[in-house]
């Protein structure tokens, strides 16, 4: 996080990216700082085919062969790395149950962050859009729904991106949640995800209780 910190310390808040409404833009009075090589790191470990296959191999397992797919996008736009994901029942790869766009950047604060964007009502892209990136451009980044509440803060130190999103902010109703909460950890051939719901006792009410789902690469991005 140190090095991070300081490959960023001529930027000032006054260039930072804003988020408006649901709309993303940049300022038009000055070029955007140039994106860290962190975060181009973390966009290509991001991107590829994942699943948990292995994980979910084991006699007594608690754990689901998911399938994880997941590409760049948007790579004219300088407000960050545009990451787009779909997740999905192995056995039905091209019916995912969760489709996101994230977008990656350091934040005014130096650090380094995971917003969630949802699509609006009706306009979410077919599944297996993921292996054709170029798809994707007829989606309106303005339109995106940001998932207030849901970014994840991350650090980078030996080869590994980990973090999480912070306090109970990211809304959640499915199963009587209140709220979710996401710890991620991220290297090179490796997705480790442990996405959780509560409800408003604290209480878990969906998401695994045996530990994060580990997703190891199988294709790259």
């Amino acid at each position: 996080m140190t090095r991070l910190r300081s490959l960023l310390s001529p930027v000032t808040p006054l260039l930072a990216i804003l988020i408006t409404g649901c709309g993303v833009e940049t300022s038009s009075n000055t070029s955007p700082p140039p994106i860290p090589p962190e975060v181009d790191r973390l966009a290509d470990w991001l991107s590829g085919s994942f699943d948990s296959s292995r994980q979910a191999a084991g006699a007594s397992s608690a754990f689901l062969d998911i399938t994880l797919n997941a590409c760049r996008i948007w790579p004219d736009r300088t407000d960050g790395r545009w990451v787009y994901v779909e997740q999905s029942r192995t056995e039905s790869a091209d019916e995912p149950y969760r489709q996101r766009i994230y977008r990656l950047r350091v934040d005014d604060r130096a650090e380094l962050v995971s917003e969630v964007f949802a699509f609006p009502s009706g306009s979410t892209p077919a599944g297996g859009s993921w292996r054709d990136p170029a798809s994707l451009n007829a989606v309106d980044p303005f339109m995106l729904v940001p998932r207030d509440g849901c970014t994840v803060h991350l650090a980078f130190d030996a080869d590994v991106f980990s973090g999480g999103t912070r306090g109970t902010g990211c809304e959640s109703s499915l199963s009587g949640a209140s709220y979710a909460t996401s710890e991620v950890e991220v290297t090179a051939n490796r997705i480790s995800s442990w996405d959780r719901g509560f409800d408003a006792e604290d209480r878990q009410v969906w998401g695994s209780e045996a530990g994060p789902y580990i997703f190891i690469r199988r294709k790259p991005g």
